[in-house]
């Protein structure tokens, strides 16, 4: 009763346990791989969100059958982050990789409807901070929260995606400046001065009462260990 489901990039689908809506058959473990993309040009994670959920028993035990979870992909039956039964829906699970695994083990359990749950592939550009969408590339660094800490390019130290403009937000408080300093700069040795950086990688900064970006573009030992030091509240880098 394995079941395997391949991302079609940012794809979505449901999943249930054998013979849902009927009684879920008893002593079989079934392993359900939820396996996002991870290429060159890809890198997602998995998520689930359960829309129905009866496998009778108390938690934390659930010594009657349970719905164990595997956040790193791993597919030993005895290494799960978390176990579920019940009638109360467990909660969204995000992968911590491209693969989540989901197993069902049903060995002396009273007999339930199973569960049925939603599946959908995410792009992750494993960056740090708060993404501010699914699936897009911008996150927010707000010093209500933390006032120090670290970002970088989609995927670093690996390859960056291709055609990707990345948005990174800075918010300060009213009497705070935001400085950021490079600790590693490696882009194409482009001219930031010519026309023709515009269509090169590149980073660009603008400060919020501004409507031009100003551009980073030099070679890695221009940059590297270089800082920048800003006089507004608020940030905005564009990769």
């Amino acid at each position: 009763c394995d079941v395997r489901v391949v991302s079609s990039k940012e794809s979505n689908g449901t999943i249930s346990s054998p013979g849902y809506h009927s009684n879920f058959p008893a002593n079989v473990t079934c392993h359900y791989y939820i396996d996002g993309l991870m290429d060159k040009q890809n890198l997602e994670k998995a998520r689930i969100k359960f829309m129905d959920f009866d496998i009778p028993g108390s938690m934390p035990y659930c010594m009657l059958g349970y719905l164990a979870v595997n956040l790193k992909g791993q597919i030993s039956s005895k290494k799960y982050h978390d176990k579920f039964c019940g009638e109360l829906l467990p909660p969204e699970l995000t992968s911590e990789n491209p693969r989540l695994v989901l197993i069902l083990n049903t060995h002396g359990a009273v007999r339930g409807r199973g569960f049925l749950a939603r599946y959908e592939f995410i792009t992750d550009y494993n960056i740090p901070g708060e993404a501010i969408k699914d699936g897009v590339c911008s996150f927010l660094y707000d010093s209500k929260k933390t006032k120090e800490g670290s970002f970088n390019s989609p995927r670093h130290p690996g390859l960056y995606f291709i055609n990707l403009d990345c948005i990174y937000i800075f918010r300060g408080k009213s009497d705070e400046k935001i400085a950021i300093s490079f600790e590693v700069f490696n882009l194409p040795n482009n001219d930031p001065l010519t026309s023709s950086a515009k269509e090169n990688d590149r980073i660009s900064t603008r400060l919020p009462k501004t409507k031009s970006w100003g551009r980073f573009a030099r070679q890695k030992a221009v940059l590297q260990h270089g800082h920048i030091q800003m006089t507004e509240t608020s940030k905005r880098v564009k990769e």
